[in-house]
C-alpha cells in the first residue's frame, strides 16, 4: 500500500514500520488502542499494526469534545493522539499515550553518518523500536470499535470482529472492481467507517494507493482537481454533499474526469438524490456508484458501476448477504411489497461493546423502508421510526416531501406530523417556494406565490389522498436541527443574523462567536459544517454563492463581506 498525501508512506517502508509498532504497542496492557488523528499514515501504519497482533481500534472523531469522549478514553489500554487533541481530551492517568507528529523525524543528514537524534512523537519513535512478528488472529476476534449514533438514544460501540472486516473489504474490493493498480481518492476522514474501512484497510487488502488532500477537505477543493489529474486518481470517495460541492466549484470537471484513468465515483454514508447524480455523470461522462449500508452491517448494496444496477431510483444490487421484508410484526412480507428491510451477512455485527444485540435470529433490522424490485434492485423508501400514522394508515414523510420537491416551483420542503384529536396524527409540511424576484434579505414573503390548493391537487397525481399534508405552510426557508426553522427577521442587524444563523449551524454558543472567526476555530466548523453554513447562508439571506466566493469564505467577516454586497446589489422593489 501506498499513501499519498500531506501524511505519506512508502511501500518500502511500511512493513517496517508496522513490525516496530507492533513492538510499540506490546508494551502496553491488553485492550483497544484509541486513535485520534488527522495524520493519514501515522492512522495507518498505527491501525495496522494493531490488527495483526489481535489488538481491537477504537477511531476517535479528533474534533470530538473531552465529555463526548471521556467514557470511551476508559476503555483505551493505550493512546495515539495529535497534541492539541491530547491538550483538549482529559487522559485518564496510567495509560499510555502517543503523541503523533509525523514532522519529528531524524534528517536526511543524520540517517546517513548513523546520529539519530532520540524522538518522542509516532512515528519518529519507531527508530528506537525492534521489529515483532504479527500474531495469529481468529476470526471471531474483535477488530474494530466503530461508533454509530442511534436513531433512538445516545451513540453506542459497535464490535466489527476479523471475519466481519475480512468479508467487507472482500465485497468493496469486488463490487468497486479494486485491483493493486487503481488509485483511490478518499475525502471521508478516517474516524468515520467509511474514511477508514473503504479508506486505508481497503486498499492495503487490495494493495492499491490512498490518495488524501488533508482534513480541511472544503479548503482543498481548489487544488482537488489538479490532484485527481497529477496522481491520476482512478476513484473518488466522497459524501453527497460533497459532489454537490464539487459541482459548483469545479471548471472543466470532464477534462479531469474524462480521461482514461478516471473510472468512477462512490457516493456514501447519506442518501444520493438523483439530481445530484445525474449532475455528476452528466458534466463528468463517467458513473457515481450509489452505496448502501449502516454501520451496524457494513456498506452491502452498491448502485453501479454497471448499467444494469446503476439504476437513479435506487441502491443497485444487494451483495453478500440475505434480504428479509417484514411488517410492524416482524412478518415476513411477500417480494415486491414495502417492509422494513432486514440484514443478514458474514459482514453483520454480532454486538454492541455493552453486549446487547440487535439481532433476530442473525438478521439485523435496519429501520429502513424498502423493496425489492421485480428487477432485483433495492429501493430504500423512508425510515421506519419516523412513520406517521394518520388513521392506522402509515405515511413515510421522506415520499410527501419528494413529491414536493418534484414540484418545479418548490425550493425546500418539510413533512412532519402534529397530534390529531380524531386520526392520531395529520400530515404538516413546510415549503419553501422558488423566488422570482430573489427576494431581499428580511423582506416579507410573498405566499401568493405559490398557492397551496394549486399543490395539494398537484400531488394527487403521485400520492394517495390520506398521504396529503392537511396544512401546508409557505416560509422563507426550512429549520434545520433542534432549534427549528429561523424566521428572518429585519429588526436584527446583518451582523446579529449571521451569528445567530452561524450558532445554530455550527451548534457553538453565540457569545464564542465572532466575525474572527475562522475555520476550525469551533468544533462544529469541520468540513461538513462549513457545508450547512454555507447551505444556510444561501436559504436565509436568499442569493447563491460564486464558486469564487465559496472557495474564499474562511471566516464570517467574509460571509458578512458577501451578505453585504448582495444586499447592495439587489434592487429594491416599491
Amino acid at each position: 500500500m501506498r499513501i499519498i498525501g500531506p501524511d505519506p508512506v512508502a511501500p518500502a517502508t511500511l512493513d517496517a514500520d508496522i513490525a516496530r509498532t507492533r513492538d510499540l504497542l506490546a508494551q502496553a496492557a491488553v485492550g483497544p488502542l484509541v486513535l485520534a488523528t488527522q495524520a493519514t499514515g501515522a492512522f495507518a501504519r498505527a491501525c495496522l499494526a494493531a490488527l495483526s497482533t489481535g489488538r481491537p481500534v477504537l477511531p476517535l472523531d479528533p474534533q470530538a469534545t473531552a465529555r463526548e469522549v471521556a467514557p470511551l478514553l476508559d476503555r483505551a489500554a493505550v493512546l495515539l493522539l495529535d497534541p492539541d487533541v491530547a491538550q483538549r481530551w482529559a487522559v485518564p492517568a496510567g495509560i499510555p499515550t502517543h503523541l503523533v507528529d509525523p514532522t519529528a523525524r531524524p534528517s536526511a543528514w543524520q540517517r546517513l553518518v548513523g546520529r539519530q537524534r532520540h524522538i518522542d512523537a509516532f512515528p519518529g519513535c519507531l527508530a528506537d523500536r525492534s521489529p515483532a512478528a504479527p500474531a495469529a488472529v481468529c476470526a471471531d476476534q474483535l477488530a474494530l470499535l466503530l461508533q454509530t449514533s442511534g436513531t433512538t438514544g445516545p451513540s453506542r460501540l459497535v464490535r466489527w470482529t476479523h471475519g466481519a472486516l475480512r468479508a467487507q473489504l472482500h465485497t468493496l474490493a469486488d463490487a468497486l472492481r479494486l485491483g493493486g493498480s487503481d488509485r483511490m481518492l478518499n475525502l471521508l476522514p478516517t474516524h468515520h467507517i467509511d474514511g477508514l474501512v473503504m479508506g486505508p484497510l481497503l486498499i492495503d487488502h487490495v494493495g492499491g494507493t490512498l490518495i488524501r488532500v488533508g482534513p480541511r477537505v472544503v479548503r482543498a477543493l481548489p487544488t482537488l482537481l489538479d490532484t485527481v489529474w497529477q496522481e491520476r486518481a482512478t476513484h473518488l470517495v466522497a459524501t453527497p454533499a460533497l459532489l454537490a460541492l464539487l459541482l459548483r466549484v469545479g471548471e472543466d470537471l470532464r477534462e479531469v474526469f474524462g480521461g482514461r484513468d478516471f473510472r468512477m465515483f462512490v457516493s456514501t454514508a447519506a442518501p444520493l438524490y438523483e439530481s445530484i447524480w445525474r449532475r455528476v455523470e452528466d458534466a463528468t461522462g463517467k458513473p457515481v456508484v450509489n452505496v448502501y449500508g449502516l454501520t451496524e452491517t457494513g456498506n452491502l448494496s452498491f448502485a453501479g458501476p454497471d448499467d444494469g444496477s446503476r439504476q437513479r431510483d435506487s441502491v443497485g444490487r444487494a451483495r453478500d448477504c440475505e434480504l428479509l421484508f417484514v411488517d410492524e410484526q416482524g412478518q415476513p412480507l411477500p417480494t415486491g411489497q414495502v417492509g422494513e428491510l432486514w440484514l443478514r451477512g458474514p459482514s453483520v455485527m454480532a454486538s454492541y461493546d455493552d453486549d446487547s444485540s440487535p439481532l433476530v435470529d442473525g438478521w439485523y433490522p435496519t429501520g429502513d423502508m424498502a423493496r425489492l424490485g421485480a428487477d432485483g434492485l433495492l429501493r430504500i423508501t423512508g425510515r421506519r421510526k419516523s412513520m406517521l400514522s394518520v388513521g392506522g394508515l402509515k405515511v413515510d414523510p421522506g415520499e410527501v416531501t419528494a413529491a414536493l420537491l418534484d414540484h418545479p416551483d418548490v425550493a425546500d420542503a418539510r413533512v412532519f406530523g402534529e397530534v390529531d384529536a380524531v386520526f392520531g396524527q395529520r400530515v404538516v409540511a413546510e415549503i419553501v417556494p422558488v423566488s422570482t424576484d430573489r427576494l431581499n434579505a428580511g423582506a416579507a414573503l410573498d405566499t401568493a406565490a405559490l398557492d397551496t390548493a394549486v399543490l395539494t391537487s398537484w400531488l394527487r397525481s403521485s400520492l394517495s389522498e390520506y398521504k396529503l399534508p392537511r396544512r401546508i405552510d409557505v416560509v422563507d426557508a426550512i429549520g434545520r436541527g433542534a432549534t427549528g426553522k429561523t424566521p428572518l427577521s429585519p429588526a436584527l442587524s446583518l451582523e446579529d443574523r449571521l451569528l445567530a444563523l452561524a450558532a445554530r449551524v455550527l451548534r457553538a454558543p453565540v457569545d464564542q462567536l465572532s466575525l474572527a472567526t475562522r475555520a476550525g476555530d469551533v468544533p462544529g466548523w469541520d468540513s461538513l459544517g462549513h457545508l450547512d453554513l454555507l447551505e444556510a447562508i444561501e436559504q436565509d439571506f436568499h442569493f447563491e454563492l460564486t464558486p469564487r466566493q465559496l472557495l474564499g469564505l474562511q471566516s464570517l467577516a467574509d460571509a458578512l463581506g458577501l451578505i453585504e454586497l448582495h444586499c447592495d446589489e439587489t434592487p429594491t422593489h416599491g
